[in-house]
């Protein structure tokens, strides 16, 4: 578990400093936040869709859209052998969860550290 996390640390953390050196054409403690903040969030938002996707939660929703939009293409016998939404997706969030909350964490500190000191 702490192999896949270091995993995904380090790739985004450079991943910070090179989108910051490219767009803002310097590495600085306010590049750095921004940056951080936005893949941040984007990593956050992502694994919990995939939380989401895991639990079983849109489960009943796609079991009605395919039965309404494949009612007249499958059989009914078809449309119940279909796998649900959440053993579709067998992607583990853990890792891309906590990275993405120690990144933000991290910004925290140095939103911190930028007003304050």
């Amino acid at each position: 578990m702490i192999k896949k996390i270091i995993w995904w640390f380090f790739p985004s953390q450079i991943l910070v400093f090179l989108l910051s050196f490219i767009k803002y054409h310097t590495v600085g403690l306010l590049q750095y936040i921004n940056i951080s903040f936005i893949i941040g969030g984007i990593l956050l938002f992502i694994s919990i869709s995939v939380y989401l996707l895991n639990t079983g939660f849109f489960d009943v929703t796609t079991e009605g859209f395919r039965r309404v939009f494949n009612r007249n293409k499958l059989k009914k016998e078809e449309l119940d052998e279909m796998r649900p939404m959440s053993e579709l997706i067998t992607f583990n969030y853990i890792p891309m969860l906590v990275n993405a909350l120690i990144m933000l964490i991290i910004m925290a500190i140095a939103l911190l550290f930028y007003y304050y000191v």
